[in-house]
C-alpha cells in the first residue's frame, strides 16, 4: 500500500529529521529554563505583568470573536466552527495570547520566589 501520498511526506521527514527536532527543542526549553532561573524580582515581576495582560488581551479577543454567537443565544458552543467566517482570525489569535501568557506564567511559576 502506498503510504505516502496519504501522509504528505510527513512520514518521511520525521522519521529523518524527528530526532534533531527532539534535541533542538530540549535545548531550547533548558535554555530558557536557565534564562527563568536567572531573572531578578524586578524582570520576573515585568514578565508577569506581561503574561496577564497577554492573557486578558488574549480573552479580550475571544470574547470579540464569539459575540456573534452569543447574541444568538449559543452559549455552550466551542471550536473554530461556531465562530463567524469573518472573526476566526480574532479567535486564532486570542489562543495563541492566552496559551502562551499561560505558558510564561507557568515558566516563571517553576523559578518560584
Amino acid at each position: 500500500m502506498e503510504r505516502q501520498s496519504h501522509s504528505n511526506g510527513w512520514e518521511t521527514f520525521l522519521e529523518h529529521w524527528g530526532t534533531l527536532i527532539v534535541v533542538a527543542a530540549g535545548l531550547l526549553a533548558g535554555r530558557l529554563l536557565w534564562l527563568l532561573m536567572r531573572l531578578t524580582k524586578w524582570t520576573r515581576l515585568s514578565f508577569l505583568v506581561a503574561s496577564f495582560i497577554l492573557m486578558i488581551v488574549g480573552g479580550w479577543l475571544i470574547g470579540y470573536a464569539k459575540f456573534p454567537v452569543y447574541r444568538q443565544g449559543r452559549f455552550f458552543t466551542f471550536g473554530l466552527a461556531s465562530v463567524p467566517e469573518q472573526r476566526r482570525r480574532h479567535y486564532r489569535w486570542g489562543w495563541r495570547m492566552v496559551l502562551f501568557g499561560a505558558a510564561l506564567a507557568i515558566c516563571l511559576l517553576v523559578r518560584g520566589s
